[in-house]
């Protein structure tokens, strides 16, 4: 399959403005089905694209400290193909996050691809109903890599799915939760980024008793673009057996 770096226009959930012009072509990469990242260039117009810096890109702090020196661990929230997720508390506001850690030493290359892909990822992304990325941690020992995002607290769709009467939303909240995942997706695939791990487990109400839910775990997701061999507007195929078996 490949994969096609995209320029990004991000979503339009204030209070960040963002430009709304077109898309230009960028350089591709190749996946096969052990999912190794390869570069390589195949412009599709007779100038050469470079990815632009974006301005949700810009508005994303990245620090050489290490994490747990500025928050305090609350608790494990879960662990993930590339990394551990923790709740955190800032040490100097108070305010929850979840921390993604990532330590290099333990850390296969494929699920190492699919980290710093999911932070290429939610470096770009701007949509109300999927998770912000806050911050990101390359610690100055070169052994940990962290991601800083904002902290949903009501639980995954899946389980506020069964604790409801009949296992059962009202139609009236199964049609709003459904318009906001629909969402969620149809952006990403505006983007030119397939998710590839799509399931009630990853996605979560901002808050216990809300009605809003964002779409989480991108370690999977890809960039593809339109083959120009094929010619007509063909999509590349993807190949991988990737995802969550039920």
């Amino acid at each position: 399959m490949g994969i096609c770096y995209s320029s990004f226009s991000s979503g339009s959930s204030p209070p960040v403005p963002h430009p709304h012009s077109p898309p230009s072509p960028e350089p591709c990469q190749e996946e096969d089905d052990s999912s190794q990242l390869t570069i390589r260039s195949t412009p599709r117009s007779s100038q050469q694209a470079t990815r632009p810096v974006h301005l949700r890109e810009r508005l994303i702090h990245d620090s050489h400290e290490d994490p747990l020196s500025l928050f305090d661990v609350v608790k494990q929230l879960g662990v993930g193909l590339s990394g551990s997720v923790h709740l955190v508390k800032s040490k100097k506001t108070g305010t929850q996050f979840a921390l993604k850690l990532l330590e290099k030493s333990t850390i296969e290359e494929d699920d190492f691809e699919n980290f710093m892909l999911e932070v290429s990822l939610l470096r770009e992304l701007d949509h109300p109903h999927i998770v912000r990325l806050v911050e990101t941690f390359d610690v100055e020992d070169g052994k940990s890599l962290a991601l800083l995002m904002e902290y949903l607290s009501g639980g995954e769709l899946y389980a506020v799915l069964n604790e409801q009467p009949d296992h059962k939303f009202a139609e009236a909240d199964a049609a709003m939760i459904m318009r906001q995942t629909v969402s969620a997706v149809a952006f990403l695939h505006s983007q030119g980024i397939v998710h590839r791990d799509l399931k009630l487990e990853n996605f979560l109400f901002t808050k216990v008793g809300g009605k809003v839910v964002k779409l989480i775990d991108l370690g999977l997701s890809r960039r593809y673009c339109v083959n120009p061999i094929d010619g007509g507007g063909a999509i590349r195929r993807m190949h991988s057996v990737v995802g969550t078996p039920y």
